[in-house]
């Protein structure tokens, strides 16, 4: 029986937490997944996480995005006004931002993107909609 209560209680803690981050991803994207492709990660030279503490609530992927930054000789930038432990574990940039300015900085960087063309359009056009609106 106590086998039972402990898998009970497992599975209890794993929804509870689960739920806060299926209302997000819902609430943001109208579907509920994973935050990423395990494949894309894997082949990563480059990893940006916004505001994602992955090393504590998100063990096992951010162990993949470790073993996939010393795979591929890779990068992991950080962009949080927070110092968590996925800045001290593996960050190799911590952008420390002010608060609430972490859309600010993106629409930046698309703004870079397009205005130094360096935007993969056909990549765009097969994966993306609202791209001509956002130009």
């Amino acid at each position: 029986m106590a086998c039972r209560v402990k898998i009970c209680q497992y599975r209890w803690q794993y929804q509870a937490l689960h739920r806060s981050s299926a209302t997000g991803l819902m609430a943001s994207f109208g579907c509920d997944g994973p935050v990423a492709s395990y494949a894309d990660i894997d082949e990563a030279a480059l990893l940006c996480l916004y505001g994602h503490n992955v090393a504590e609530v998100q063990t096992v992927l951010w162990e993949r995005m470790l073993t996939a930054k010393k795979k591929n000789g890779g990068r992991i930038i950080v962009f949080d006004p927070r110092k968590t432990p996925t800045v001290t574990q593996g960050a190799d940039l911590h952008i420390q931002l002010k608060v609430g300015t972490n859309v600010a900085l993106m629409n930046g960087i698309i703004h870079l993107l397009i205005k130094n063309d360096w935007i993969n359009l056909e990549f765009v056009e097969r994966h993306t909609v609202g791209f001509k609106a956002l130009k």
